[in-house]
């Protein structure tokens, strides 16, 4: 009885009805002001997305005439054809099961703790809006009390119904553990960073099967955006998206990736403003972009995905399709960070008997990934007295449009290899310029001490 009241209450809840519309229609949309969110979908005649059941019924009746209505859970786990759009009735429960629902997740990252205690400890960033705990792990050897290690983030399933990150994540706290001691790359990266993990960030949604958390709403639309929200506040948004604004604001995550699914590809941003206009540009393309493109290339299925916007699986947000509200904008733009989108499947909601195909396309990826934000200028700021310095702001020269703040005298600004040239200030010190060679982090600082103004 209580399943029954709480499917009835979500029929209620959700706004957001999928459809699918002709190419052409688009121009239609954008004329009477339809919000219309994309799919992560290419067909050469029709457009898939997402509008509010509010926005249906405004629709002028030659617009409504063009609108064809999708099932969202069939959609998800690829019971229609991708070029027909004919739709084969497949039983859901052959897809969900073999998935860790809630109880089964928070089962085995308690598994892990349990097997792995000086590796891994579990935490919660708070409850989401039906009261399920947004689990992450900070997986690492031993403590870091000083906050020297830089910080790692990923986190997946901000969709509730693209569910592959949300397993691969658990493969991923495996092979991390299990590897620790014995793989170099792994235990150097486990020794030296603190990787956090987030398998969901919105279980109320992956219970109910559907994209938007309980009430409705896209996660990743509701993020503050740099030209609709300068504040950067989280009141007002959704709980999950401000549990994960306090996460972010206590921890610099300076290397992070957000886990997706519907489409096979490597999301550089802006997502929220063009790419090709160099001033625009993400200031720290010139080795992010390589990072993306060498992702790619570990995965064979995202390599071949070389179409439109897509360059062998690798793409830029805006190009791909226009997101205001996105977390991976708000991530580099408001949180310092150098954070991307992996799409993991084109099938959002795969039978769980295919996990480990996934698994083996991205492991080395989802490792090297991790090892390439070891790599970059690592310092210790302090004053002539040896104090650490607080709030300094670093840039490397070489690519003036970001400097980054820290938020004390231990620096990991992230840099492709070579020579760097570092101007460093912070207030009440003289600026000072340095070049430094690019290292992947080894638990060593290169010290700069910097000379008060006056």
């Amino acid at each position: 009885m209580k399943t029954l009241l709480l499917l009835s209450l979500w029929t209620t809840l959700t706004y957001a009805q999928l459809i699918r519309i002709p190419i052409e229609a688009k121009e239609s949309l954008r004329r009477e002001r339809i919000d219309f969110n994309p799919d992560h979908f290419h067909h050469p005649h029709y457009l898939v997305g997402y509008v509010e059941k509010a926005e249906l019924s405004r629709m002028s009746s030659s617009l409504r005439k063009q609108v064809f209505l999708l099932d969202g859970k069939q959609w998800a786990i690829g019971a229609y054809d991708r070029e027909t759009f004919e739709k084969h009735e497949l039983k859901t429960k052959d897809f969900y099961e073999g998935y860790h629902d809630y109880a089964a997740l928070t089962s085995e990252l308690k598994r892990l703790v349990e097997l792995y205690p000086k590796l891994i400890t579990l935490k919660t960033a708070g409850q989401s809006v039906q009261g399920r705990e947004l689990w992450y792990v900070i997986v690492t050897e031993g403590v870091d009390p000083l906050g020297a290690k830089p910080k790692f983030i990923y986190h997946a399933n901000m969709h509730g119904d693209e569910v592959v990150g949300r397993e691969l994540m658990i493969y991923l706290l495996r092979h991390l553990t299990q590897q620790y001691g014995r793989d170099p790359i792994v235990t150097q990266i486990l020794k030296n960073a603190q990787v956090y993990v987030m398998p969901s960030m919105n279980p109320d949604g992956f219970e109910l099967r559907t994209r938007e958390n309980a009430h409705g709403r896209d996660l990743n639309r509701n993020f503050p955006d740099r030209f609709d929200s300068p504040s950067d506040t989280p009141s007002g948004r959704e709980i999950e998206v401000q549990r994960m604004m306090q996460l972010a604001k206590e921890n610099h995550f300076v290397f992070g990736m957000n886990w997706h699914g519907g489409e096979i590809c490597f999301n550089l941003p802006w997502g929220n403003i063009s790419n090709h206009d160099e001033k625009n540009k993400h200031g720290d393309d010139s080795f992010f972009a390589p990072i993306g493109r060498e992702y790619t290339s570990f995965n064979s299925t995202m390599y071949q995905n070389d179409h439109d916007n897509f360059d062998h699986g690798l793409t830029y947000g805006y190009e791909w399709y226009p997101v205001n509200g996105g977390i991976n904008d708000w991530y580099n733009f408001y949180r310092r960070s150098l954070h991307a989108v992996v799409e993991l499947s084109f099938t959002k909601w795969p039978q769980a008997s295919t996990l480990n195909t996934y698994w083996d396309s991205n492991r080395d990826a989802m490792i090297t990934y991790l090892w390439r934000g070891m790599r970059g200028v690592h310092l210790e700021l302090k004053d002539t007295l040896g104090n650490l310095i607080a709030t300094p702001t670093i840039t490397v020269a070489a690519l003036p449009k970001r400097p980054l703040t820290f938020d004390g005298g231990t620096l990991h600004r992230l840099t492709g290899d070579g020579r760097q040239t570092v101007t460093i200030s912070a207030p009440g010190f003289q600026s000072k310029t340095i070049e430094v060679d690019a290292n992947y982090f080894d638990g060593t600082f290169v010290g700069v001490t910097l000379d008060k103004n006056g």
